[in-house]
């Protein structure tokens, strides 16, 4: 009897040693998963630089390809931005809307915009903007509300502004040859930082390739400021 009962408390103690292992081992592996994923999901902004956007047009010149001129490129005082996403979007809206009436993260001093060095000879920036249409349903026409519709803009609560959030990307390339001509054109400006996170932002660059990388190109502008982002536009051709 005594030595059943001393082999069974010998097994049952095994078993609680080896839960109480396994337990640890489980405990352990959980605090590591969450530290893991702690680190991983954590970000970290480095400013990179600064830039005034002056507005946007489209690319021109001799070397520029005819598909290359129908991009849009937002005009900095030390870069320019080839738009590969949401230039369409942009577009429409600009020439489908009173551009009087068009914001940018109007509740903003600056624009945030991320940069990263996908390769030795291609940097890219990335964001999402917010854009809002200021005025109040009630005075909207049958047509502005068919094309806020189409543009998928949402109305705010109060009715007073309608808005929708564009994610762009582009590439960077030096400022517009014909910068000097359009800095004396157009005064207003709006300021636009760039961070670098810790992460990895994973770009398509391909359509880059239209424009030579790392050249200057002449813009076009078109004749439409738009108040907050200040996008001073001149004889653009889908106006």
């Amino acid at each position: 009897m005594c030595v059943f009962e001393y082999g069974w408390l010998k097994r049952f103690w095994m078993m609680v040693a080896a839960v109480l292992w396994l337990t640890g081992l489980s405990g352990c592996a959980t605090m590591k998963m969450s530290e893991a994923t702690e680190t991983t999901t954590s970000m970290s902004k480095k400013l990179v630089y600064e830039d005034a956007i002056l507005g946007m047009g489209q690319p021109t010149g001799e070397n520029i390809s005819e598909e290359a001129r129908n991009f849009l490129a937002l005009i900095g005082q030390k870069q320019t931005y080839l738009l590969t996403e949401g230039a369409d979007e942009i577009k429409a809206i600009v020439k489908n809307l009173d551009g009087r009436l068009i914001g940018v993260n109007q509740d903003q001093e600056f624009i945030e915009m991320s940069v990263a060095q996908d390769s030795k000879d291609i940097q890219s920036i990335a964001g999402e903007v917010r854009i809002t249409y200021n005025k109040p349903t009630d005075r909207l026409s049958v047509q502005e509300r068919k094309v806020l519709e189409q543009l998928k803009f949402t109305t705010a609560q109060d009715g007073q502004v309608h808005q929708r959030n564009l994610y762009i990307q582009g590439i960077v390339y030096p400022p517009a040859k014909n910068l000097q001509a359009i800095q004396s054109q157009f005064k207003q400006t709006r300021h636009v930082k760039f961070y670098q996170t810790e992460y990895k932002q994973h770009y398509n660059p391909l359509r880059a390739v239209l424009l030579p990388l790392g050249v200057a190109f002449d813009v076009i502008t078109a004749p439409i400021q738009i108040p907050i982002w200040f996008f001073a536009l001149k004889n653009m051709k889908i106006m």
